[in-house]
């Protein structure tokens, strides 16, 4: 049997009881909060960047075109500026009309002007590109490929 408690002693042991589950409690809170900000630091940082003068151009001298022809070296083209070092950034080219991905290229860029080669060269049609960091979108834009004009 338990033994009876006398008033004092019946308070102390409830006074025990309640400091113990607050000390769980305030565990507990140190814990999310400690986890909270651990996941917060270890989330990668979105870098800025910001597009100027992206398409279609010939060649790495930049020579921005309207469409290309079909013979062109065919590359897009952009001046890219962005808060990091180096940023690897995806090119995805598709159909426009069915929405096919024909094309997808990869390269780590610096801020300044960027290109990506199409090789094989695209036929005849209309395309959609854009180009991504991590998945995500940050420019895209619609061009096409066309007959030779001088044929």
């Amino acid at each position: 049997m338990d033994p009876k408690l006398s008033g004092l002693e019946q308070w102390r042991n409830i006074a025990k009881g309640i400091a113990t589950l607050l000390l769980i409690f305030l565990a507990g809170i140190i814990l999310f909060t400690l986890v909270f900000e651990l996941v917060i630091l270890l989330k990668p940082r979105v870098p800025e960047f910001t597009f100027r003068n992206v398409g279609p151009c010939l060649g790495l001298d930049q020579k921005r075109v309207e469409r290309f022809e079909v013979g062109d070296e065919q590359y897009i083209c952009a001046d890219m500026e962005t808060n990091e070092p180096q940023a690897q950034l995806d090119l995805y080219i598709y159909e426009s009309e069915n929405k096919n991905q024909v094309y997808v290229k990869d390269a780590v860029v610096t801020s300044g002007p960027i290109a990506y080669d199409i090789h094989p060269p695209l036929p005849p049609g209309k395309y959609r590109a854009y180009i991504s960091f991590d998945g995500s979108a940050l420019v895209d834009f619609e061009f096409e490929v066309v007959e030779r004009s001088d044929q």
